[in-house]
């Protein structure tokens, strides 16, 4: 059986994502809600529990004051203030995030194959060190360079009105 290609496009701030997937076969892209309601934001923080788990967006926000753990935001910003020093931990929680949020495919019945995703991510703005960065985390998650693009939000803001009705 043949695996479907899910595009995948996850828009970056500082502070939180927002994630939305299309498929063949699709009428249009979706936006995934988070906690089951009409929410698309997902902060960008991580809690890594003593016991091993990770929890992700509002569910590490609510662990945040937790002993059992510890807690970690701005991943974005701390993953680039790191660049060129000798610890990437905080550009290996980005990854980890961004690896969870394209977890969410599976509910279009796709399986873990990283070949089936196109993968494009939209940042404030598209700097060397951004490009590095990513670059780095592409590589990461065994992304080919035909299967991931960054763009800053200017270009996804002048790409999406240009091709509207």
């Amino acid at each position: 059986m043949e695996q479907k290609k899910i595009y995948i496009g996850i828009d970056l701030t500082d502070i939180q994502a927002m994630v939305t997937m299309y498929a063949a076969g699709m009428k249009e892209p979706e936006t995934i809600a988070v906690g089951g309601e009409e929410r698309y934001e997902i902060p960008l923080a991580i809690y890594l529990s003593n016991m091993g788990k990770a929890f992700y967006g509002e569910e590490a926000l609510r662990r945040k004051e937790q002993p059992q753990g510890e807690f970690f935001d701005d991943l974005y910003q701390k993953a680039l203030a790191e660049l060129g020093e000798e610890s990437n931990f905080y550009e290996g929680l980005l990854r980890q995030f961004l690896q969870r949020l394209i977890r969410l495919k599976s509910r279009f019945g796709a399986g873990t194959d990283t070949a089936q995703i196109c993968l494009g991510i939209t940042i404030p703005e598209l700097t060397e060190d951004v490009f590095s960065l990513f670059d780095q985390i592409r590589k990461e998650m065994e992304l080919s360079e035909d299967a991931f693009f960054l763009m800053d939000h200017g270009e996804s803001f002048f790409a999406h009105t240009y091709h509207q009705d």
